[in-house]
């Protein structure tokens, strides 16, 4: 799901407990500092200062750390994920897949990544989505906080998503990357707005917000995984950054705001990943004018058409509720898939 009405339970049984999954984290981090050798460059960090490589492009992707190179994984996705026209194309071929979301990946344990992600391949699944972030004190996520402050990042709290994308290029899958929420789930814009004394959609036009934000980007991107030795915007397994989950800026109906910021961002991010897709990530709200139907209206600042005519966004995101969305009937959902 995009984004959970209540933040994400870290204690039950379902999960393994909350100190099964804290001590999964707490060896697994240990096992990979001490045999990097980078025990010193843990914690806290400012803009680029990634985590030391633990494999190097010549000489293949390895196993955990702690063991012995492994040979390279057969299944590891080789060529990006491009589009020609409206369809998706892996190797010039087009290329159809489905798949699923999960909003823990960067924050569980490695047993339930490994559980999940061993479940999706074993669906048939070929995409998850996912997400890259934790703002603020870490509060939805048990306490690990990956951008604890704007400008500052907790390199050690990246050592679930490094694991995240190493365990789905093993098993041959994409990831679908969201970089920030709409929502206050895991921090999200509502961090922003806190930690800037400013509302939520003054994210999108106030430039030191807008400053932060891309910094967070480049600092994400630029990383080089702990488990792989490759840099995050030259790896494969992840097939796209996603703007954000689910903008909105309702106090613009015009949609301007948002298609603005869209393009600053696609285009920076398109210049700093430019063989991986970009999407912004929103629901498809098509921003008409006086239509009376919620999702086609301009209620919530969001013209799907002209953000995924930017010249830097590679396709549109389409999400429904209908349940939400005033108990939309099964043809209303139909015709606005289709739509």
């Amino acid at each position: 799901m995009d984004h959970p009405t209540t933040p994400p339970h870290t204690g039950s049984s379902a999960d393994g407990g909350s100190d099964a999954g804290a001590s999964g984290r707490s060896v697994s981090r240990r096992r990979v500092l001490t045999a990097s050798g980078a025990a010193a460059a843990a914690g806290l960090v400012g803009v680029g200062r990634p985590a030391a490589a633990l494999a190097t492009p010549e000489s293949g992707r390895t196993g955990p750390v702690s063991g012995p190179p492994q040979r390279v994984w057969p299944l590891w996705p080789k060529s990006f994920v491009s589009t020609r026209g409206t369809s998706f194309t892996v190797d010039r071929k087009p290329w159809r897949f489905g798949g699923t979301n999960n909003y823990y990946l960067h924050y569980k344990s490695h047993y339930m990544i490994d559980s999940a992600l061993n479940d999706a391949a074993a669906m048939g699944l070929r995409v998850v989505r996912c997400w890259s972030f934790v703002d603020g004190d870490g509060a939805g996520a048990g306490g690990l906080t990956m951008h604890p402050e704007p400008f500052v990042y907790n390199e050690d709290a990246f050592e679930l998503f490094d694991y995240a994308v190493f365990k789905a290029g093993q098993l041959g899958l994409r990831l679908v990357v969201g970089l920030e929420n709409n929502w206050g789930d895991f921090g999200g814009i509502p961090q922003y707005a806190t930690w800037f004394g400013a509302t939520h959609d003054d994210f999108f036009s106030r430039p030191d917000m807008r400053a932060a934000y891309k910094s967070w980007v480049r600092f994400v991107l630029g990383r080089t995984n702990r488990y792989t030795g490759v840099r995050h915007d030259r790896e494969p397994v992840i097939m796209t950054w996603e703007l954000a989950n689910e903008p909105r800026c309702q106090s613009d109906k015009t949609g301007d705001t948002l298609v603005r910021w869209a393009d600053e961002m696609s285009r920076f991010m398109k210049r700093l990943a430019p063989r991986q897709l970009v999407t912004v990530g929103d629901e498809g709200f098509y921003g008409r004018a006086n239509d009376p139907d919620y999702p086609y209206s301009n209620f919530e600042g969001v013209a799907w058409p002209r953000l995924t005519a930017l010249p830097a966004v590679d396709y549109g995101t389409v999400h429904l509720y209908p349940q939400g969305w005033g108990e939309q009937t099964f043809q209303w959902g139909t015709d606005w898939i289709n739509n």
